[in-house]
């Protein structure tokens, strides 16, 4: 029987959900052994799921690493500014990390994770959730298979919808970077990441440009209320957070992102939050001041021309990419699940990866397969190497997103990569 792999976890929101399912059917594997979280109701209900004693709860993750609870690792999944001084601790107290992204916020803090993490022999996985996907593992085998020759230019698409923008971005908890970090780190290193591992290329060079045009006091509309359920435009406004909240409970929808306002909702009780929250003010009126739309150019080794857009003026959510090579190209649209390669005059193939027999839930199949390999590693068992990757790899997803958003404050000045 394979060995049991005992783990800790800090941060119970909504991440932690998607690896707690997974943890939940996978009982004869992996045995939760120690919490933390800073809401006691939370960190209780996580307790009894698990049967995590009382004694191995805390409401500081910094107190969960120094008590010496035996495990073989650690899920970090507190906010993001929390990240680096919690996988230190959990390092250090001799825990391997399944840490949740962006690792950390500065490029100091991206080093010294990574320097620690060599130092003291131990694995990081950053949940780097798109490398695991079925949609593309098969763009990255077909790239590597040579088919459509040198890979010369990638066009790629991250659409954030608008009512995602405005709940996580506008009005959540990633709305300001000295609070959480750039959007193009916050939401993107996923993106940067895998362009990065389709291309098998290191990063040269960066520039970027991007704003916040549109959630601005400026925009709002004449005589509208600073709080939707005070506002004339309450049930016209795409924006509304009736219609993205309390229209969604009283549908009969409770879960993300309605569960992130308030746990177990009822009409009543979200109506109640959004009188007081964030989450019930007018878009343009939040102290928001990421960007909503912000375009990355790479250039990477081997003379690759790499373009990233990532828009929050979208109906629909979902990562568009082209690849084009020597030989021939990919179009592909994770949206649809679909993928089509040419090849120049010889042949058109349109791969539907919805019916490969394959699990595409949780980040398009990503979540499940980035949890499993988590638990082979520590077994010590194979693992998918073709998604699996370093720290450091890792880490340049996250140099080039600084870069990408010191370039655009410098109104899109090309950066050098090997400063990073």
């Amino acid at each position: 029987m394979a060995k049991q792999i005992k783990l800790l976890a800090a941060g119970l929101g909504s991440r932690w959900g998607v690896y707690a399912d997974y943890i939940a059917r996978h009982p004869e594997d992996i045995k939760v052994v120690g919490l933390a979280d800073a809401d006691p109701k939370r960190l209780e209900a996580a307790a009894h799921s698990f049967g995590v004693p009382e004694t191995a709860c805390y409401t500081d993750a910094l107190d969960l690493f120094g008590a010496g609870i035996e495990a073989d690792g650690a899920i970090i999944c507190t906010m993001d500014a929390l990240h680096y001084p919690h996988s230190i601790a959990a390092m250090q107290a001799g825990y391997h990390l399944m840490l949740e992204k962006p690792a950390a916020l500065t490029e100091e803090q991206c080093r010294a994770i990574r320097d620690t993490a060599q130092r003291l022999g131990r694995h990081v996985v950053v949940c780097h959730v798109l490398r695991y996907t079925p949609f593309y593992q098969k763009i990255k085998d077909i790239i590597d298979s040579g088919v459509i020759g040198e890979v010369c230019t990638v066009q790629a698409m991250e659409r954030v919808e608008y009512w995602h923008m405005a709940h996580a971005y506008v009005r959540g908890n990633w709305r300001r970077a000295d609070t959480s970090c750039p959007m193009i780190l916050a939401k993107s290193c996923h993106d940067t990441d895998i362009l990065l591992w389709l291309c098998g290329k290191k990063c040269k060079a960066v520039s970027s440009f991007g704003s916040l045009k549109h959630f601005r006091p400026e925009n709002q509309p004449e005589g509208a209320a600073d709080r939707c359920l005070e506002c004339k435009y309450v049930d016209t406004c795409p924006y509304s957070a009736k219609h993205q909240y309390i229209d969604r409970v009283a549908g009969g929808y409770t879960g993300w992102p309605v569960d992130v306002v308030k746990k177990n909702p009822t009409v009543q009780s979200i109506t109640d939050v959004l009188k007081t929250s964030p989450y019930g003010k007018c878009v343009y009126r939040c102290d928001n001041d990421v960007v909503d739309h912000q375009i990355l150019n790479m250039w990477l080794e081997d003379d690759v021309a790499v373009s990233f857009v990532m828009s929050s003026f979208n109906s629909k959510s979902g990562r568009t990419i082209k690849v084009l090579g020597t030989l021939g190209d990919i179009e592909a649209d994770m949206g649809k699940n679909e993928i089509e390669c040419t090849v120049f005059g010889k042949s058109h193939e349109v791969i539907d990866v919805s019916k490969l027999g394959l699990d595409l839930g949780g980040h398009g199949g990503g979540d499940d397969r980035l949890f499993a390999d988590f638990v082979a590693l520590l077994r010590g068992e194979p693992v998918n190497s073709k998604s699996l990757t370093s720290i450091e790899r890792s880490m340049e997803s996250h140099f080039v997103s600084l870069a990408a958003e010191r370039s655009r404050v410098a109104g899109g000045q090309v950066i050098n990569m090997s400063e990073y």
